[in-house]
Parts: structure tokens; sequence; C-alpha cells
């Protein structure tokens, strides 16, 4: 059985001679960052759902940080859209609109996944038959909402998913890039297809396609809506940028399994890590190996987008410490270099 210490040690001293290393300073100023825009996606969510419900869900989701970690969210969501964007030729208009779809999607599947690995909601009928609607009219939405059985928490998602296919539908083109739109849909329908699949399988006989799918397509569905609204639309450049995103979500599913083994373990959830690690050798030799390969693929998607940030003049954070920053918040704050 792996030693999930001994692997995480291993790994964050990879990471960190990969070029995660992020000064005291800039670590603090970027969080500070992310907060900011956290709190202004926080108050349009409270605008849309109602603070009533905003403060139903907070309550429900007992969260330590309590509001703090919804907001942290929100933020690190905004911000890693933006990074994820960071190359595509868009308005600055319709950068912040991008962004705040990712920001919207990364927390319905954050706090989704949080109150589904802690049974807090235990009903997801509703939500399947919402999510498999998606390409239906928006009065199938509304329908859903309005059913009384559901619980407050079912309700609240519903409204959050609703709204978000309501902002979607605001930026959709009736020309060839409605494919993008599709493909956006097909993505999300594929993602929750895998995570309710996932609910009824132990770690031991559950397929390594369907672990892939949930944590790595988060992270494409928040970057395909900047190319319904870029401005130079050529189908190489996204399909160059379709591919980096998979590379970027496969090597945060990694990252996010291996902090969180040890809670996997005790619950008997999926894991990346402990699948891969579990039909070879499982000595120092092999740990280095695989905590390396994680570390040059994060390497990788890196060095390949920082170089198109420094190029780019209209991303609004302007900041390559983001995904330094986002690495090091998994890994441990105590780990930031002075």
């Amino acid at each position: 059985m792996i030693n999930p210490t001994k692997f995480q040690n291993v790994l964050l001293k990879e990471l960190l001679e990969a070029g995660f290393s992020v000064g005291y300073k800039a670590y603090y100023h970027t969080y500070e960052e992310i907060i900011k825009y956290g709190e202004f996606q926080r108050e349009e969510l409270i605008r849309v759902m109602g603070y009533s419900n905003w403060h139903s869900l907070v309550q429900h989701a007992k969260f330590k940080e309590g509001e703090r970690e919804f907001v942290r969210i929100l933020g690190f969501g905004y911000m890693l859209t933006d990074y994820i964007i960071s190359g595509i030729d868009l308005k600055n208009k319709n950068r912040i609109v991008v962004n705040e779809l990712g920001a919207l999607a990364n927390f319905i599947v954050a706090i989704y996944d949080h109150f589904l690995d802690n049974q807090l909601i235990t009903e997801t009928n509703p939500i399947r038959k919402l999510i498999g609607s998606i390409t239906s009219s928006s009065s199938v939405f509304l329908e859903a909402v309005s059913e009384d059985n559901n619980t407050i928490e079912v309700q609240i998602f519903i409204k959050l998913i609703t709204y978000y296919f309501h902002l979607l539908k605001l930026i959709e083109k009736p020309d060839q890039r409605n494919v993008i739109a599709k493909t956006l849909k097909k993505a999300i329908l594929k993602m929750h297809h895998a995570n309710d699949k996932l609910l009824f399988n132990s770690y031991s006989n559950v397929p390594i396609q369907l672990l892939f799918q949930k944590s790595i397509l988060p992270f494409v569905i928040m970057g395909l809506p900047a190319w319904i609204l870029c401005e130079s639309f050529t189908e190489k450049n996204y399909l160059r940028h379709l591919r980096w995103m998979y590379q970027f979500g496969e090597f945060i599913a990694l990252l996010d399994d291996a902090t969180d083994m040890v809670e996997d373990m005790e619950r008997g959830e999926p894991n990346l890590i402990i699948e891969a690690m579990k039909d070879i050798q499982n000595d120092d030799t092999t740990l280095i190996k695989l905590a390396k390969k994680i570390a040059l693929m994060g390497q990788y998607v890196k060095e390949k987008q920082d170089r198109v940030i420094l190029r780019k003049e209209d991303s609004i954070t302007k900041d390559v410490n983001i995904f330094s920053v986002c690495v090091m918040s998994w890994v441990g704050e105590e780990y930031v270099l002075d």
C-alpha cells in the first residue's frame, strides 16, 4: 500500500524543482487578488440567488472557514479561468464574461462535489434530470426549479445550474462557432455522468477513464466559452488550446488527488494516485518516478502558458504566479518561500 505522506513529500520536492516555488510577498499579493475577485462574484451570486438561499448554502456546506471558503473557490475559479484563456484574442468585456462563467462553473462543481462527498445531498435525480435537459428550451429549466418536493440544497443547485446556462445562452452565436457551445454542453454531460457513476463505485473497481473525466473536464468547461467570443477564431488554434486544457486539467486532477489520498483511502473513494500505484511496485524509486512525471507535466503546461501571458497585454490578472499559488495552496502554505 502506498504511503500518502511519503509520496506527498516527494511530490512537493519535485514541484519546487520544476519551478512552482513562489515568494511570500508574491503569494499573498496574488491571494489577496483571488479574494477580491471572489468577493465580487459572491455579490453577484447573492443578487441572483437571494441572500437567504446563499446563507442556507453556506450553513449547509459546513466548511470550517464558512463563507470565506466560498469566496476562495469563486476567486480561484475567476483567476484560473483568466489564466487558462490568456492566449485567446478577446475584447476586455468578453474576457470578464468568460471569467465569470468560469468562476460560476468552478463554484458549482466544487460545492456540489463537497456536498456529495459529505453526503449532504443524497438525492441526485432532480439534478441529473436538469443536466440531461440542457439542450432543451429555458422553460424546462424554470419548470425544474419550481418543483417543491426537492430539498433546499437541490433547489439551490438547480438555480445555480439554470443561471449558468442562462449566461451561456446569452453568448451563443448562430454561426459555425455554435459547435463549441455544443462541445461545451457535451463536456458538462460527460462530467456529470462520470460523477454520477463514481457515486456508486469503490476505488477498487472504478474505470480510470471516469476518474479523469470527472477531474479534467471542469477546466475544459471553464475555458471553452472563450472560443465562442474570441475575435479571431481558427480551428488550428482552437484544437491546440483544447489539447492544452486537457493537459492542464490532468495535472490539476493528479495534484488534487495526491493531496486527498488519506481522506480517499479512509472513505474508500476513487483516487487517481492510488489507482496509478495499485498494480506496480511500491518502492522509493517508483514513488520518485511518478512524482517527477506529475511535476514535469505541470512544468510543461505552466511554461507554455506563462510565455503566452507575458506576450499579452489584455489579460486581466497579468499574473503568472496564479498557477504556482494554486499549486502551493494545495500542497500547503507552509512551503511558501520567504
